[in-house]
């Protein structure tokens, strides 16, 4: 179904778990109540080859070192799943404490916590499409899949994404993705968070976007 940006998720739905138990949900994934929080969906199944419409981990790593050297107070709530968890520990082993790892089971504290981020970057997943519910800021990164018609059903969104002529490629298909151009996913490979790099400024958007949330 399709929501209106501006309903979202009904409140009631998580009011209560803000209410008596966000406290507690904070205080067992060590993040400080006070602390401005960004959130992270870092990949996504390997059902039809959908991992590679995901962004480098090790882009990840790099987002996430800039932006807690700008924001030092800042703390990164990265969101997993089962088929996320390699990826991801591969993120928690080269960041510092500041990055918590949320395995959440239970849909609404999962989106209480969410709820309460600042900014939330995401390939495009259906986390990406949940933080948008609950009016959270979006920074959705796109490649082979449509931008034009899978993008965060929010005003509150930048989306990421290169301009190559196979763009995007993907459509709703029961065949795997794949790369018919052969250039090895460079729509999601190119988008880099080297700021010196003269092929794209996407990461600049990303961080700029992220950092402005942070300081409202």
């Amino acid at each position: 179904f399709f929501f209106q940006a501006e309903d979202g998720i009904r409140d009631d739905l998580v009011t209560g778990v803000q209410t008596c138990a966000l406290p507690i949900l904070l205080q067992k994934h060590s993040i400080d109540f006070q602390a401005p929080l960004i959130g992270f969906h870092t990949y996504s199944s390997t059902f039809k080859n959908m991992h590679r419409k995901c962004w480098a981990k090790e882009n990840f790593v790099a987002l996430i070192r800039q932006l807690s050297a700008e924001q030092p107070a800042a703390r990164f709530l990265i969101f997993s799943g089962p088929s996320d968890r390699a990826v991801n520990q591969y993120i928690m082993q080269n960041i510092d404490h500041r990055v918590v790892l949320v395995e959440e089971a239970n849909l609404r504290r999962a989106v209480a916590l969410l709820k309460r981020c600042r900014a939330f970057v995401s390939n495009d997943s259906g986390l990406m499409h949940l933080a948008a519910a609950v009016n959270v800021p979006v920074v959705a990164l796109f490649g082979p899949t449509n931008w034009r018609r899978l993008h965060p059903w929010t005003q509150r969104q930048v989306i990421i994404h290169k301009d190559l002529p196979c763009m995007p490629c993907f459509y709703y298909s029961s065949r795997p993705l794949r790369c018919p151009a052969g250039l090895d996913y460079a729509c999601m490979r190119d988008i880099t968070v080297d700021r010196k790099s003269t092929r794209l400024n996407s990461s600049h958007q990303i961080i700029s976007y992220a950092v402005f949330c942070l300081k409202k």
